[in-house]
């Protein structure tokens, strides 16, 4: 139990508790760097009993390395990779360095991304952890998109660490649109001592963690993470 984050505990527990009952759905969990971000996704690692655990940190001198976040998460599953569709395979074979380079088309690496993390999803629920995604490269980070728009009843969570401080967070820049597929709310990390006024304790999310209604991931000035 982490002190005096029982209500981020709360709502990451939900998140896990309706990917086992097949609502998928994708936290971001952002705020600035020490804040306790990593801890946060930490827990739900220790947490995510009876779920295959799929994680990943983006890394600033490895984020211009095409697919590396992508071959980190998907490690522990790339068992899988000859029960999705052969092109997608293949495609995805070559992203990760396992095969040939294929000169797929990118699209057929994002659906092959869907479609591996479903096939696990089939044998049990999943729970996908990135932290510092601010630096996690960008082809990994499309295809995770692409991936997230797209869970429905498929035991599937996603959760996104995201520090505040650094410009440019892709996912901060996609239209809220590009997540209508799947549940996306934000949990923003503040300081326990103030969180009690915390300006954006109205965006904590509760409602969204009750089934597949969209919550539109754009952010204000203000808010942004």
């Amino acid at each position: 139990m982490l002190v005096g984050r029982e209500r981020e505990q709360a709502t990451i527990d939900a998140l896990l508790e309706h990917a086992r009952s097949g609502i998928s759905g994708t936290l971001l969990v952002c705020g600035e760097p020490g804040i306790g971000k990593s801890a946060l996704l930490r827990y739900a690692e220790l947490t995510a009993n009876g779920m295959t655990v799929l994680t990943a940190s983006g890394i600033e001198s490895e984020s211009d390395l095409p697919f590396s976040g992508l071959a980190e998460f998907l490690e522990p599953v790339r068992d899988l990779i000859p029960e999705i569709p052969g092109p997608q395979a293949a495609a995805l074979m070559g992203a990760l360095a396992l095969g040939p380079p294929s000169g797929s088309d990118p699209f057929a690496i994002f659906a092959a991304t869907l479609s591996i993390l479903a096939a696990s999803a089939e044998r049990q629920p999943v729970a996908v952890i990135i932290d510092d995604l601010q630096w996690l490269d960008a082809s990994s980070e499309r295809a995770l998109r692409f991936a997230s728009r797209r869970i429905h009843a498929d035991r599937i969570a996603i959760l996104l660490g995201s520090r505040t401080d650094v410009d440019g967070t892709p996912f901060s820049q996609v239209p809220s649109a590009s997540f209508s597929g799947a549940s996306t709310s934000r949990l923003v990390v503040g300081y326990l001592q103030d969180r009690t006024d915390h300006p954006s304790r109205a965006s904590w999310p509760k409602a969204s963690m009750r089934g597949p209604a969209e919550i539109p991931l754009r952010f204000s000035n203000q808010e942004s993470c």
